[in-house]
């Protein structure tokens, strides 16, 4: 019998082409044939190499076919939340917040703590019950005098957190000359609200 890579390679595959097998169900094993037809039914049968319904409920080893099912690891799987919070002072001198889009579970109240310094309290620790980090975008559109000519400068703002259910935020005068931070001072009453994007990501489970 010659080597079998020297035979000529078939260019269409069917399943009523043959393929040669040893029969070790018989006594002496003898050679037999069959379809490719009955290897794909063999193959096929009690859902081996079939996909019939696919979980991810691990985030970590191998993906797995087993019995049709098809568990493939989330990778990724730090869960998020976010919340959008606005923040400012209307012309009487009261403070007003709102949050929107928020999906942490929590509700959030703000309150101001001293000159430049507010804080947003969360009605759970949404900031340290598993939390993997916190990131925060935060906008001041208002400027104020740079005391020095006409020239205005943007107030510098910025967010941290503080506890495991309450973020703050501080609000610097940069007219101070030539302190560039210069003092914590307050939002303008009547001026344009703060805004800031709080995305929180948790740990995998």
């Amino acid at each position: 019998m010659s080597n079998i890579t020297t035979y000529t390679a078939i260019t269409t595959v069917a399943d009523s082409n043959l393929l040669v097998v040893s029969d070790t169900g018989l006594e002496n094993n003898p050679t037999r044939s069959m379809s490719v037809g009955q290897l794909k039914s063999f193959i096929n049968s009690d859902n081996q190499g079939v996909v019939t319904s696919l979980v991810v409920n691990r985030s970590s080893g191998d993906s797995t076919l087993i019995d049709g099912v098809l568990n493939i690891p989330n990778y990724n799987s730090y869960g998020s939340s976010t919340v959008y919070l606005t923040l400012g002072v209307n012309a009487g001198g009261t403070l007003y917040w709102l949050p929107y889009n928020n999906t942490t579970g929590a509700t959030f109240t703000a309150t101001k703590t001293s000159t430049g310094k507010y804080r947003f309290t969360a009605s759970s620790n949404v900031f340290a019950i598993n939390t993997f980090q916190t990131f925060v975008t935060i906008m001041n559109p208002n400027v104020i005098s740079n005391g020095v000519g006409t020239s205005d400068v943007p107030q510098i703002t910025i967010a941290r957190v503080l506890t495991g259910n309450i973020l703050g935020v501080e609000v610097y005068n940069a007219s101070q000359l030539p302190n560039v931070l210069g003092g914590l001072a307050d939002i303008p009453s009547g001026g344009y609200k703060v805004t800031l994007k709080v995305e929180i990501f948790y740990n995998p489970q």
